[in-house]
């Protein structure tokens, strides 16, 4: 179960080039760039 209570302190603002990566142990490691799309 994952159980989600709000922001922990010292977070900020994702921006435009940023990298976020998440580990599971013994599984592998999911990385994404942060970016921009415009829609019309």
């Amino acid at each position: 179960d994952v159980i989600l209570t709000g922001t922990p302190s010292g977070v900020g603002e994702l921006h435009v080039g940023d990298v976020v990566s998440v580990t599971v142990e013994g599984i592998g490691t999911l990385g994404i760039t942060i970016g921009c799309q415009q829609f019309e």
